[in-house]
């Protein structure tokens, strides 16, 4: 206890090796309005990415999901300050309601959800929110839109139901975790609530989403 060290690491260490096959192309409805390249920005899903292109001719944009820091080395001081018990791992899915839902509307695979969410790791630390971005998370239910325990909890509430759900690593993001955001073998906490429940495709909700940027387009 108080004992402070150095540690070195290399890049493989660190932050793991820059993966070229991590620059990715992916369809510009799937990035968010009015950003330029360099920003970092959060896609669907939760991922992390930095834009580094945008091809308005193929309606494309070039994405990095690399860790910022991939490929550098590292160099950490750590002091010991406290020594205690670790907060207890998540062993199962567990939602807890916190506000009853209608008790009739259940959405169903192949079905949108709309949700809005806040999501933490299991200690407390927050690490995103729809709330804060102010705009819902449009989830079809059965194409891998957000992570296993979350799909299975949407699939158990009903519409206007608020709850917090506790899902273990196993059905999170496993034992790789996601690359800049999220550690492995994480256990992960959301505060979620079910909105709606529609028959949208994902055709649909890429036009609406295509329609609502040339509206702004149209006004500035």
């Amino acid at each position: 206890l108080g004992e402070k060290k150095t540690a070195l690491f290399s890049e493989g260490e660190a932050f793991g090796e820059y993966d070229p096959e991590m620059v990715l192309e992916i369809p510009l409805v799937q990035i968010p309005e009015d950003v330029e390249p360099g920003a970092v920005l959060e896609l669907q899903g939760g991922a992390i990415a930095k834009l580094l292109e945008v091809k308005p001719k193929t309606q494309t944009a070039i994405i990095d999901i690399n860790n910022p820091l991939a490929g550098r080395k590292a160099q950490f001081e750590f002091e010991i300050l406290h020594i205690g018990d670790a907060p207890a791992r998540f062993s199962e899915l567990k939602k807890v309601v916190m506000v009853p839902g209608d008790g009739k509307n259940k959405p169903q695979m192949g079905q949108t959800a709309y949700i809005h969410y806040v999501a933490y790791f299991h200690e407390g630390t927050q690490f995103d929110s729809t709330w804060d971005r102010g705009e819902p998370m449009e989830v079809i239910l059965g194409e891998n839109m957000v992570i296993d325990g979350l799909q299975q909890a949407i699939l158990d509430m009903t519409v206007g139901e608020r709850a917090v759900v506790e899902v273990p690593a196993k059905l999170a993001y496993g034992e790789f975790g996601a690359p800049g955001q999220i550690p492995p073998d994480a256990d992960l906490r959301f505060d979620v609530e079910l909105l709606q429940i529609t028959e949208e495709t994902k055709q649909d909700l890429d036009i609406k989403k295509m329609k609502k940027m040339d509206k702004q387009k149209s006004a500035v």
